[in-house]
C-alpha cells in the first residue's frame, strides 16, 4: 500500500473498502482521506509541513501532484475533481 508514514505524520484513511490508492501513488505523512476517495496512478499527496484534506468522492487523478508549505495547508471538498498533471499548492478548492 502506498502509504507512508513521515516521522510521527501518518496518513488517515477510511476503511479499507471505502478508498482507492493506485499502486504507483503516494500519500505521505499528514493526509486525511475521506470515504469514496480514487488517487490514481502517479499522484503524490505530501503532508510534510501541513495537513492536507481530501473531501469525500473526490477523484485526484493521474499525475497530480499536492503539496502544502508552512501556514498554507490544503483542502480539498466533497466531490471535486483534480485534473490529470496538476498541482495544487496550499489552497483550497470546492466546499
Amino acid at each position: 500500500m502506498p502509504l507512508y508514514s513521515l516521522g510521527n505524520l501518518t496518513p488517515k484513511v477510511p476503511s479499507q473498502d471505502r478508498y482507492w490508492v493506485a499502486p504507483d501513488a503516494h500519500v505521505i505523512g499528514q493526509v486525511e482521506i475521506g470515504e469514496d476517495v480514487g488517487i490514481w496512478f502517479g499522484a503524490v499527496l505530501r503532508g510534510d509541513n501541513e495537513p492536507i484534506v481530501v473531501g469525500e468522492r473526490t477523484n485526484i487523478q493521474e499525475g497530480v501532484m499536492i503539496h502544502t508549505d508552512p501556514r498554507f495547508p490544503v483542502t480539498i471538498g466533497t466531490g471535486c475533481t483534480i485534473g490529470h498533471h496538476a498541482i495544487v499548492h496550499g489552497c483550497t478548492i470546492g466546499d
